[in-house]
């Protein structure tokens, strides 16, 4: 460190615009160290930190003490905003990844459930046909019907977090049995301001996943519910916690 008599010395010499050896320009040697994170690739953190390296080497070279823990300060603090930059970015881009494989899986689903409800009008046409010709079929319809029943009361019902991180919900419905469950799903906002029915179709050992790619606006909140119900029955209502 030099003495002040020399730094005063110094500081008089380089503001007349004149250079001696042992004398440095502390804006010269700021920038001189500074340059290699100014002048860096900001989003990549290997980038950043082959900067931070050589701003440090360069740092050896500043003589003044007080100029080099002052610009030591500096180039951690750089570093810091940077990689926290870098961090968010990260975070940001695996939140729009998980967003759009999301909505991708919804949109498989949504496609299932457009068959299952062709599927289901061809069913119930079926049925209609069979009661008026064959009174037997008609006996076994209503067998079917009471299993379909029993499935959609034993599904599992619960919800998960939505991957977009903003405290909403999928509903989540289970079927661990050996028959479909096929029924109609209405559900309500909070205070049931509003309700929407849907069709549904579970096949056995599935599962289905319920949020707004099915119609629901904006996933479940707390305190909206939703119930089943097959063949105008209600058979299980769930509250969204």
């Amino acid at each position: 460190m030099l003495p002040a008599r020399s730094k005063r010395l110094c500081s008089l010499l380089l503001a007349g615009g004149l250079a001696i050896a042992g004398c440095e320009n502390a804006q010269q040697k700021a920038r001189y160290v500074k340059e290699p994170l100014e002048t860096v690739d900001a989003s990549s953190l290997t980038s950043v930190n082959s900067a931070l390296r050589e701003a440090r080497t360069r740092l050896l070279t500043v003589r003044d003490r007080e100029l080099r823990a002052k610009l030591s300060k500096d180039l951690e603090g750089e570093y810091e905003r940077m990689t926290a930059q870098i961090r968010e970015t990260e975070r940001r881009e695996k939140e729009r990844v998980a967003a759009e494989a999301e909505t991708r899986r919804q949109q498989i689903e949504l496609e299932e459930h457009r068959d299952a409800m062709r599927l289901q009008k061809v069913r119930e046409s079926e049925q209609v046909e069979q009661t008026e010709i064959d009174p037997v079929r008609h006996e076994e319809q209503q067998s079917l019907r009471q299993r379909n029943r029993t499935a959609v009361n034993e599904l599992q019902v619960e919800t998960r977090p939505s991957l977009f991180g903003d405290g909403t919900q999928v509903l989540v419905l289970r079927n661990g049995g050996h028959d479909s469950a096929d029924f109609d799903l209405t559900c309500y906002t909070a205070g049931d301001a509003a309700k929407k029915t849907f069709m549904i179709n579970i096949p056995p050992r599935s599962e289905k996943h319920f949020g707004f790619v099915q119609g629901w606006p904006g996933n479940f909140k707390p305190g909206e519910r939703c119930e089943a119900s097959a063949d105008g029955e209600l058979l299980w209502n769930h509250a969204i916690p």
